[in-house]
């Protein structure tokens, strides 16, 4: 078998071919994935007493299902009970009374909030993990503000409204400091 002797034109080809090629291969590396830009943000798709939501996975630090919770007495009604995450007693509260929904007959699922002191969330059911691109994230509309609401994600059918997480702890908190709860639609 004989060797091919390339010259001339076609090796000029050749190595322009070449050198598309590894251009190509590196831009590749270079890029966002898919060539859309990379998931800006990831979120749990959730359901509060039955509608669609969406929770930022930054603000929360763990998800869990059926946890036991120990009840308390107390004039908070959103206040759930008291369940245990390595040694430490975390309140829990049903998401749904204090984003001005019913609450759900069962709420299995709870979120828990990261820091110092964590607070539980807890939902009736958890329908997966979503990643979508800043661009699919809008405004909610400002009916939706006083519930904790100001973003949704569009991308998703249906649109899910974002649950800020820091605000419904907030709200927690300054109910906690002051006389007493404050009902939902006072938010």
């Amino acid at each position: 078998m004989r060797d091919a002797v390339v010259t001339g034109d076609r090796l000029a080809s050749l190595r322009a071919t070449l050198a598309d090629l590894r251009r190509e291969f590196d831009q590749g590396f270079a890029e966002p994935p898919h060539g859309k830009g990379a998931p800006a943000e990831g979120f749990l798709a959730v359901r509060v007493a039955g509608d669609a939501y969406a929770l930022r996975m930054r603000e929360i630090a763990g998800l869990f299902k059926d946890r036991r919770l120990v009840a308390l007495p107390s004039a908070f009604p959103e206040l759930l009970g008291l369940a245990s995450f390595r040694g430490i007693l975390v309140p829990v509260y049903d998401l749904g009374p204090m984003l001005g929904r019913r609450s759900a007959q069962a709420s299995p699922w709870l979120v828990l909030t990261p820091g110092r002191e964590p607070v539980g969330l807890a939902f009736e059911a958890f329908e997966g993990q979503v990643s979508t691109r800043r661009e699919d994230v809008a405004e909610a509309g400002p009916h939706r503000a006083r519930f904790h609401v100001r973003e949704a994600v569009t991308s998703l059918d249906p649109i899910r409204p974002i649950v800020e997480v820091a605000s419904l702890v907030e709200a927690i908190r300054g109910a906690a400091r002051s006389d007493g709860p404050r009902r939902s639609t006072d938010r």
